[in-house]
């Protein structure tokens, strides 16, 4: 029965691949653009944007208006019966000076902008998370690789014992020593099989797969361009291509002219103006002609033809002023949260700088150890074989090994997390927004 845990997880990771679809980086960070639900939400987004610029344009537009007049008035006295009422009237107005066209115009322009730089926003993050729990996948299964290996070890070191034991050449405390030992790792392998499963799950949601779909099964290394960053040149490019930081130039851009579309109710509004009331023929027919009658309803059914232009200036300066100032707080408040950010792009880039470099030595050092730990880890085993060493010699070999195998996959795995985010501070997950998928690689793929 020592091995039924081994067969249940082996049959769990089978059960997990069937179905599976094999995926590259760069196939899959497609998918994730074309099919994220969060990236299709903004991207239908836009045509709000297109929607509200309309809305701002009308303002310089001409402005119809028309409306009726429905009723019936009972007798008025003796000679003059009932009748109905029916006057239609029309009104045509044209700005001819309006001080906030301009400013709502650009305004228009500017919603449009900022829905497109929030579109690009989230498409940034929804691909930089998919980024990372696809190599997150791949440094889990390198990870459960190496404890397989030594789990190999461990159970030819239990068998070893096993002989050792039936041939009275070593105490029963040794091969319980090697018994626990082969146990106590099989709980980091089930962790890492769940660990993959999980990742999966979130990956398959990420790139907005069906429950029909089938599982993604991310294939690659973590293996990373080397060389130094050159900061100067990524901080510019950071600056200039950031959507993130194009949303929050646009966004102060936009409060700026809301602030002058307040601002424009200091000035007085003309407009060309045409205007008809009508009334008809068989209700002027009971009605009187008459241009100076007092009743209202006998002046209401002649019919009229306005037009001409009109002067309106009315200024309630509480409300013009307090509203600027308000909108010219907001502006400060944006401006200040665009220096924050852009003063924080050269200090990421140095701090992923920083952790390049320390998990290059890293890897270099892990190397070293994995080598020596591997050959420490054969003399051992073959000593134990040979009834010359202890179990004890054997777990402190063993785990050296596993150590600095698994530190090595750590700082891969840190290197390959650094470069994700060198493309998320940068703003190159745009390329897949604005180029075909064939020419869309993150830095450091292969």
């Amino acid at each position: 029965m020592k091995f039924v845990s081994l067969a249940f997880l082996a049959t769990v990771l089978l059960c997990a691949r069937v179905g599976a679809e094999p995926i590259a980086l760069d196939a899959c960070l497609q998918e994730v653009f074309s099919n994220n639900p969060e990236i299709a939400a903004t991207r239908a987004d836009l045509e709000r944007a297109a929607g509200q610029r309309l809305v701002f344009n009308a303002r310089g537009l001409p402005r119809l208006r028309s409306d009726a007049a429905l009723g019936y008035q009972g007798s008025r006295g003796p000679g003059r019966r009932a009748t109905e009422i029916v006057v239609g009237h029309v009104d045509l107005a044209q700005p001819l000076f309006d001080a906030g066209i301009p400013a709502s115009r650009r305004r228009g322009g500017l919603e449009v902008v900022i829905a497109r730089q929030n579109y690009y926003q989230v498409a940034t993050e929804r691909l930089y998370a998919a980024r990372l729990q696809f190599l997150q996948i791949l440094a889990r299964r390198q990870a459960a690789e190496v404890l397989r290996g030594i789990q190999s070890a461990l159970i030819t070191n239990q068998s070893v014992q096993d002989d050792l034991l039936r041939a009275g050449l070593v105490s029963r405390l040794a091969q319980l020593q090697a018994s626990v030992q082969r146990l106590g790792l099989e709980p980091d392998l089930a962790e890492a099989a769940g660990s993959e499963r999980r990742g999966l799950v979130a990956l398959r949601q990420l790139m907005g797969r069906g429950a029909g779909a089938p599982i993604p099964d991310p294939r690659g290394s973590l293996a990373v361009p080397s060389g130094n960053l050159d900061l100067r040149a990524l901080t510019a490019e950071a600056l200039a291509r950031r959507p993130d930081l194009a949303a929050l130039r646009a966004m102060i851009d936009a409060s700026q002219e809301d602030q002058r579309i307040v601002q424009a109710a200091y000035y007085p509004l003309i407009e060309a103006r045409v205007g008809v009331t009508g009334v008809p023929p068989q209700n002027k027919a009971r009605s009187s002609a008459n241009p100076n009658a007092l009743r209202s309803i006998d002046s209401n059914m002649v019919n009229e033809f306005r037009y001409g232009v009109f002067l309106a200036w009315v200024i309630d300066n509480g409300i013009v002023t307090g509203q600027s100032r308000s909108v010219a707080a907001t502006t400060d408040s944006l401006r200040i949260t665009l220096a924050r950010a852009e003063a924080d792009v050269p200090r990421d880039l140095a701090r992923i700088q920083s952790i390049l470099s320390a998990t290059t030595r890293q890897r270099a050092s892990y190397a070293v150890a994995g080598s020596a730990g591997e050959a420490t880890l054969r003399t051992v085993s073959d000593q134990v074989r040979a009834g010359t060493a202890s179990q004890v010699a054997f777990i402190n070999a063993e785990t050296s090994a596993l150590d600095a195998r698994l530190g090595a996959v750590s700082a891969a795995a840190d290197q390959a997390y650094a470069f994700a985010e060198l493309d998320r501070v940068t703003g190159r997950y745009l390329r897949f927004v604005l180029v075909p998928a064939r020419d869309a690689r993150p830095a450091g793929t292969k």
